[in-house]
């Protein structure tokens, strides 16, 4: 009906191809697929799929988390895009092991502070050669001491 409509065309086809899934599975069954998908319908597809996630699951997270599970189905673009909209901080797993432990690469999930609160590594920053020097250095003079928060598995 729409598309008997002056100017609706556009419309129409975005209605057409909702339920069309990035890799080429869904209706209307034909050989669009990926960016030949109009645009329109590929930003329904994301929003329409959350929608029902969001009711089945109660929650924005959860509902997300499908959508990523079922990520071929989306244009990646608008799917990033999307989460970046909902302000979704996805957890990463973290750990907390000995600071004399801490080896190249890892990343810290937490301010490392000395005892007198001076900063020696910021949350985030990946360990360096030059950074586990100044940790030996700091631990060897009491500096600082305990244990540390890094991202897991980023070894």
């Amino acid at each position: 009906m729409l598309r008997r409509i002056p100017r609706m065309e556009k419309v129409a086809e975005n209605i057409l191809y909702q339920e069309k899934c990035f890799n080429g599975e869904g209706i209307p069954m034909d050989d669009i697929k990926g960016t030949q998908i109009p645009l329109g319908a590929r930003m329904l597809k994301v929003v329409i799929d959350f929608i029902r996630f969001e009711k089945q699951e109660q929650s924005t997270e959860k509902a997300y988390s499908l959508l990523e599970q079922q990520r071929q189905y989306y244009d990646p673009k608008i799917l990033a895009a999307f989460k970046e909209s909902l302000n979704i901080v996805v957890e990463v797993p973290t750990v907390i092991i000995e600071l004399s432990k801490l080896k190249e690469n890892m990343i810290i999930n937490t301010n490392l502070l000395t005892t007198r609160n001076q900063l020696v590594a910021r949350k985030g920053q990946k360990v360096t050669e030059t950074l586990l020097h100044i940790i030996k250095h700091c631990l060897e003079n009491k500096a600082i001491k305990g244990k540390v928060q890094i991202i897991e598995n980023e070894e």
